[in-house]
C-alpha cells in the first residue's frame, strides 16, 4: 500500500531522470548480467561514437576497441568476484591519443542473480592526467639534479608553458605568501612582459582580508579587495580579463594565483575544481623545490659535520697507534740502556761479546722500527699534501720486482717461509719509479710473512698482458683470509684489519695506505682477494715507455738493499 502511495505521488517520469542523465559530465551506463547494455546516457554514448539505440542490447567487445572492451569486462567479473564497489582508472588510445577515465563500477539488484545490473560511472580525466604526468616528470627531473643552483623556476616555468596549452590563459603570476609581513610577493610570472606586477612585486593584505581568503564560507567578492590592489598597480587600468585564485597548503595561506585572460575571449576556463587542483599541486610543487634548497644546505652541512668527525676519529686512531708503534721500540732500547748503565754503575763489565751483539741487534732492530714509522709518516704527509712526485724512468720491471724479492728470502727463511718467483716474461720495459716499486712490493711481502702460517709458500707472480698493456703483480701467502667487508677499508690510513690491543702482529697500519697510493701515482689499481685459503694481493702497471725510449739499467746496491729490508721488516 505504501509503494503505491509513493508511486502515485512521483512528479517525474524515468524520461526526466533520462534527462538529468544526460546533462550529467560523467557517461553512465547499465549492463545485465550478460554484459549486454541495458542504457547509456547522451556523453557515453557519444564517447563510444554510436547512437544510443545501436548500443543498446551490445556487449563492450561490439562497441568498444578490443584493449578498451577487455578492461571494462575484467573489472566486471571482478566487481562480481569481490561482492564489492570497483573504483579504478582506465586508459585506452583514440586516434593516436591517451584517453584516462576515473571509474566506479557497482552492481545493482544484487541479491537476485538473474536479475543483477552492473551500473557504471566514468568521468574522463584525459586533460587533468596529461598535466599530471607533465608535472611529475618535470619535478622528477629537477629533483633527480644534484646542483641546487640550477635555475629552479626554469622548470616551473615548463610546468606552467604547459598548464597554458590547457586552459589557453595570457599569462599566469604566482605570488608566494609571508605571513610574517602580511604581503604576497611574486615568485614567478609565464610571462613577465605581460605580468601584472612587472613593476611592483608584492601586494600587502591585512588579517581581514587574510581571514576571509582563509575563510571555508562561500564570499561571492572574496577577491574584490584584491583586485582593488592589482588595479591600483596597472594605474586604474585591466586590459584583461582577470581570475584570481587563493592557495592553501595544510589549512595555511601559501600563495595567490592570477590568471590572465584576453578580452576577446567569451569566457575565461570554468572547470574551478580541476584548476584548483591543478595550482595546489603546482604550489606542492614549489615548495618541494624551495624545501630542496633547504634540504641540500643541511645536507651539506650534515656531510661537512661527518667528514670533520671521521678526520678527528682517524686522527685518534692514528694517534692512539704511532704512541703504541712508538712506545714499544723506545721502552726496549731504553731498557737496554738502562740495563747497561746498571752495569757500569755496578762495574760489572764482564760482558761477553755474545751477549754485547745480543744488546746491539735488539738496539738496532728497534732503532729501524722507529724509522720505519717515521718514513711511513713523512711519506703520508707528502701524499696527503701533493708533495710526492714520481722519478719515471723506463726500467725493466722484471728485473727490479725479482732483486727486490730475492732480496727479502733470508728474512722469509728465518721466519719458516720460503720464498717462490715466477714469470712468464724475462725482461718488459715500462715507465716506473723504482723506489716506489721496491716501498709496494717490501711491504706486500713483509704483510705476507707476518700473516702467514710457518712452514708455508709466498708466492709472487708476475704475468704480463700485452694486449691491454697491463702487467699484473700478485704476492700470495697461505695464512689469514681477509674478511670481504674489509677489502676496502684495509687500504685506509692507519687501518688494521684486528683490534689495537688484540692484534697478532705490530704495524701502524700505514704501509697499505701508502702502497695503495704508490700504486695510483704509476695509473694503476691494487685489489685482494681470497683463492681457496690463500691470501692474494695484485697490482697492475700500465705499460707504456717515456721519452726518447732510453733504457735505464737498475742498479743493485746490496747494502742499500739490506738496510731497506731492515727496516722494512723490522716489526716482524
Amino acid at each position: 500500500m505504501d509503494k503505491e502511495i509513493k508511486k502515485s505521488i512521483r512528479n517525474y517520469t524515468i524520461e526526466d531522470l533520462e534527462g538529468i542523465l544526460d546533462k550529467l559530465p560523467y557517461q553512465v551506463w547499465l549492463k545485465d548480467k550478460d554484459g549486454k547494455h541495458i542504457y547509456i546516457n547522451k556523453l557515453g554514448a557519444e564517447s563510444i561514437g554510436l547512437p544510443k539505440e545501436d548500443i543498446i542490447g551490445k556487449t563492450d567487445y561490439d562497441i568498444r576497441d578490443y584493449s578498451m572492451a577487455k578492461n571494462c569486462v575484467k573489472t566486471d567479473m571482478i566487481l562480481r568476484d569481490k561482492k564489492r564497489d570497483v573504483y579504478n582508472e582506465e586508459h585506452s588510445r583514440k586516434d593516436g591519443q591517451d584517453i584516462w577515465y576515473k571509474v566506479h563500477k557497482f552492481i545493482l539488484n544484487r541479491d537476485n542473480i538473474d536479475k543483477e545490473i552492473i551500473g557504471g560511472i566514468a568521468e574522463e580525466i584525459s586533460l587533468e592526467k596529461s598535466v599530471q604526468l607533465k608535472l611529475e616528470n618535470n619535478l622528477v627531473s629537477y629533483l633527480n639534479k644534484s646542483n641546487i643552483e640550477d635555475d629552479r623556476k626554469k622548470i616551473l616555468n615548463s610546468i606552467l608553458i604547459s598548464l597554458k596549452e590547457v586552459i589557453n590563459f595570457k599569462n599566469i603570476d604566482i605570488l608566494l605568501y609571508d605571513e610574517n609581513k602580511k604581503k604576497f610577493n611574486l615568485y614567478l610570472s609565464e610571462n613577465i612582459e605581460v605580468s601584472k606586477f612587472k613593476n611592483c612585486s608584492e601586494i600587502y593584505i591585512n588579517e581581514e582580508i587574510e581571514k576571509k581568503l582563509c575563510c571555508k564560507n562561500i564570499y561571492e567578492n572574496r577577491y574584490s579587495e584584491l583586485y582593488d590592489k592589482i588595479v591600483k598597480l596597472q594605474n586604474n587600468s585591466i586590459e584583461d580579463n582577470l581570475k584570481i585564485k587563493h592557495i592553501e597548503l595544510a589549512n595555511k595561506l601559501f600563495g595567490l594565483i592570477c590568471i590572465s585572460y584576453s578580452k576577446d575571449r567569451d569566457k575565461v576556463f570554468e572547470d574551478d575544481s580541476y584548476l584548483n587542483e591543478i595550482l595546489i599541486k603546482i604550489c606542492i610543487i614549489i615548495k618541494q623545490i624551495e624545501n630542496k634548497g633547504e634540504i641540500t644546505s643541511i645536507k651539506k652541512k650534515k656531510d661537512e659535520l661527518e667528514a670533520n668527525i671521521e678526520l678527528e676519529a682517524i686522527k685518534t686512531e692514528f694517534f692512539a697507534n704511532v704512541s703504541h708503534e712508538f712506545r714499544t721500540p723506545v721502552n726496549i732500547i731504553l731498557s737496554i740502556v738502562q740495563l747497561l748503565n746498571s752495569y757500569i754503575k755496578n762495574n760489572n763489565m764482564n760482558l761477553d761479546n755474545e751477549k754485547y751483539k745480543e744488546y746491539l741487534n735488539i738496539l738496532r732492530q728497534n732503532s729501524y722500527r722507529l724509522l720505519r714509522l717515521v718514513n711511513n709518516t713523512i711519506d703520508t704527509a707528502k701524499v696527503n699534501n701533493n708533495f710526492y712526485d714520481l722519478k719515471l724512468g723506463n726500467y725493466n720491471i722484471i728485473s727490479i720486482v725479482e732483486n727486490i724479492t730475492m732480496s727479502t728470502v733470508r728474512y722469509a727463511n728465518e721466519k719458516k717461509r720460503n720464498i717462490v718467483f715466477d714469470t712468464n716474461q724475462e725482461e718488459l720495459i715500462l715507465a716506473c719509479d723504482p723506489d716506489k716499486i721496491e716501498k709496494i712490493i717490501l711491504n706486500l711481502i713483509s704483510n705476507a710473512i707476518k700473516f702467514s702460517e710457518c712452514d708455508t709458500d709466498i708466492e709472487i707472480k708476475i704475468n704480463t698482458d700485452l694486449a691491454s698493456k697491463r702487467v699484473f703483480i700478485s704476492v700470495k701467502d697461505y695464512g689469514e683470509i681477509i674478511e670481504e667487508y674489509d677489502r676496502e677499508r684495509i687500504f685506509g690510513k692507519f687501518t688494521q684489519t684486528e683490534n689495537l690491543f688484540i692484534r697478532k702482529n705490530e704495524g701502524s697500519g700505514i704501509g697499505l695506505f701508502l702502497v695503495k697510493k704508490f700504486v695510483e701515482m704509476h695509473n694503476g689499481k691494487i685489489y685482494v682477494e681470497n683463492i681457496e685459503n690463500a691470501t692474494q694481493f695484485t697490482f697492475y702497471l700500465p705499460i707504456y715507455i717515456i721519452g726518447g725510449k732510453e733504457v735505464h739499467n737498475t742498479i743493485i746496491d746490496e747494502n742499500d738493499i739490506l738496510n731497506k729490508c731492515n727496516i722494512e721488516f723490522s716489526d716482524i
